[in-house]
C-alpha cells in the first residue's frame, strides 16, 4: 500500500474530523456508534476497517454527509483518489453544514492538485474559502495551486492571508519563501524561510530551500550549515515514515508507537512525541508507562495540567496501579498541588502499605500542610515497615522535636538513626532534640561530630553556635 505522506500528524487531522462529524448531528445511535468507530480508526491507521465502519453507517444513513466525509478521508489515506473524488463528490451531495462542505471541497483541491487538475483545484478551493472564511489552510492551498500555476502575485496574496489568520503557519511562510526563491528576491526569501524554520522546525525542505537562497546570494557557509541541517531532518523525517509503514502491519501494536515517539523525541519534536504517545494508550488503554511517558513529555513543554489529566485518565482505565499514582504524586507535588499529591500517596499507602518511602512522602505532605497528627501517624508508620531506614527513624524523631512531643522517644529515635547510618544529617537531628531536651553537653558533641562529617555545612555550623551560645548563658 503507498501511504499519504503527511505535512501534520494524524491526530491533529483526527481532530478536525471529529470537530466535522460532531457538527452533522441527528444521527441514530447505531449510526453515531459506526462513525465514532470508523474515525477512530482512521486515527490508527486501520483504514480498511474504517471503510467497513463508513459503510456499515451509511446502510443504516444513506444520505449522512459525515459518513461519506470519512469514507473520502480514508480513500485519500490510501492514495485511492478516484475514489476519494467520488465520495467526497456525494457528501456534497447530501444535506450537510456549511463547516463540512467546506473542509470537502477543501481536499477534493487538494486532491486536484495533486493529480494536477489545477483549474478545478482552483474552483474548489474557492467554493471551500467561501464556507471557511477564517481557514488558513484553505489560503494556503489556493497559495500552492496559484505557484504551481506561476501566478505568483495571487499566490503571495494568498499566503500573506493565511499568515494573517494564523501567523504561526509555517508553510505559509514556506511558500512565501519559495516564491520569493524563484523570483530571485533572495532577502524576503530567507527572512521567510527562517520564520517557517521558527514555527516549525522539523519539515526538511525549509531547510533545503533556505540553503539555496543562501547559496544564491553567496553565502555559503551558511547554505552549507543548512544543507547539513537538512539532510538530519530528512533523516528524521524518513524514520517517522518507515515506523508509519510498520503500523500499517500491527496497527494495534503500542510499542511500534512508543518508537515513533523516541524517534520524534530525539529531534527535539515534542508535539509529535505527545501524538505517538497518546496514539499508544488510544490503541492500548492499559498501557501505563504510555501514560507516563505522556505525562513526562507534557511536564516537558511546561503543559501540568495535560500532564496530570492524562496520568488521570491512566488511573481511570487502570485503577490504583501503583506507577501511575506514584508519577501523579510527584508530577503535583513539584507544583504544589499539595491536595491532589495527598489523594494520590493516601492511595498509593493503600495499595503498597509496606514501602516505607510512601508513607515517608504522605508525611512530609502532612507537614507542609500542617496537618501534624497525620504527620505523626505516617511517620510512625514508616518507621515500623521501614525498621531498618535511618531516614524514617530521624524524620519521626525531627517532627516530635518540632511539636515539643515525646522528647525521649525523639531522643531513641535519633539515636537509632544514627546507629543505622552515621551521617551528618542524622547527627545533626541528634544534636537538635538534645538542645531541645537541654541535654547541651551531649548536644554539642552530636553537632561537632556532625560538622566532621561535613565542615561546609553553614546550617550544621549555625546550630552549633546555638548550642555553644546555650551553654554559655547556663553557666
Amino acid at each position: 500500500m503507498i501511504l499519504l505522506r503527511r505535512h501534520k500528524t494524524l491526530c491533529c487531522s483526527i481532530g478536525v474530523l471529529m470537530f466535522w462529524f460532531h457538527l452533522a448531528g441527528g444521527e441514530s445511535l447505531q449510526t453515531r456508534s459506526h462513525l465514532e468507530n470508523g474515525y477512530r480508526l482512521i486515527q490508527t491507521e486501520q483504514y480498511q476497517q474504517a471503510v467497513e465502519a463508513f459503510r456499515l453507517a451509511l446502510e443504516i444513513s444513506p444520505q449522512n454527509a459525515s459518513a461519506y466525509y470519512g469514507l473520502g478521508e480514508t480513500y485519500r489515506y490510501q492514495q485511492q483518489l478516484p475514489l476519494a473524488v467520488k465520495t467526497y463528490r456525494q457528501a456534497i451531495a447530501q444535506e450537510i453544514t456549511s463547516d463540512l462542505r467546506g473542509q470537502t471541497y477543501l481536499r477534493l483541491s487538494q486532491i486536484y492538485q495533486q493529480q494536477g487538475r489545477l483549474i478545478e483545484a482552483t474552483h474548489a478551493v474557492q467554493l471551500a474559502i467561501a464556507d471557511l472564511p477564517a481557514s488558513a489552510t484553505a489560503q494556503v492551498t489556493l497559495g500552492e495551486i496559484y505557484t504551481r500555476s506561476r501566478e505568483f502575485s495571487a499566490a503571495i496574496r494568498a499566503y500573506q492571508r493565511a499568515a494573517r489568520l494564523t501567523p504561526e503557519v509555517a508553510v505559509a511562510q514556506a511558500g512565501l519563501g519559495k516564491i520569493y526563491l524563484l523570483q530571485n528576491r533572495l532577502t524576503k526569501a530567507v527572512d521567510c524561510l527562517q520564520e517557517a524554520i521558527r514555527s516549525d522546525p522539523f519539515t526538511a525542505s525549509h531547510y533545503y530551500n533556505l540553503s539555496r537562497a543562501y547559496r544564491l546570494s553567496g553565502q555559503l557557509e551558511l547554505a552549507q550549515s543548512q544543507m547539513k541541517r537538512f539532510a538530519e531532518i530528512k533523516a528524521y523525517q524518513d524514520r517517522v515514515y518507515d515506523y508509519r509503514e510498520s503500523l500499517q502491519l500491527a496497527p494495534n501494536n503500542p510499542y511500534i508507537y512508543v518508537k515513533l515517539a523516541e524517534v520524534h523525541q530525539q529531534v527535539g519534536n515534542l508535539e509529535a512525541t505527545a501524538d505517538a504517545y497518546q496514539m499508544a494508550i488510544t490503541v492500548e488503554p492499559q498501557f501505563v508507562d504510555g501514560y507516563c511517558r505522556l505525562s513526562q513529555v507534557r511536564i516537558e513543554q511546561n503543559l501540568y495540567d495535560r500532564a496530570i489529566s492524562h496520568l488521570q485518565t491512566g488511573l481511570q482505565k487502570n485503577p490504583n496501579q501503583e506507577k501511575l499514582l506514584k508519577v501523579l504524586g510527584d508530577v503535583t507535588i513539584s507544583i504544589q498541588d499539595f491536595s491532589t499529591a495527598i489523594q494520590a500517596y493516601q492511595k498509593l499507602v493503600a495499595t503498597s502499605p509496606k514501602q516505607w518511602q510512601y508513607w515517608r512522602t504522605l508525611g512530609l505532605l502532612y507537614v507542609n500542610t500542617r496537618q501534624f497528627d497525620l504527620a505523626v501517624e505516617a511517620f510512625q508508620q514508616a518507621v515500623r515497615v521501614g525498621v531498618d531506614s535511618a531516614q524514617a527513624h530521624n524524620d519521626l524523631a525531627r517532627l516530635y522535636a518540632g511539636l515539643n512531643q515525646s522528647l525521649d522517644l525523639a531522643v531513641e529515635l535519633a539515636n537509632k538513626a544514627v546507629s543505622l547510618s552515621r551521617e551528618a544529617q542524622y547527627l545533626d537531628t541528634l544534636a537538635y532534640i538534645y538542645y531541645r531536651c537541654g541535654d547541651y553537653s551531649k548536644a554539642i558533641q552530636a553537632a561537632q561530630a556532625a560538622i566532621q562529617l561535613a565542615p561546609d555545612n553553614l546550617r550544621y555550623q549555625e546550630q552549633q553556635q546555638q548550642i555553644q551560645a546555650a551553654i554559655t548563658d547556663a553557666k
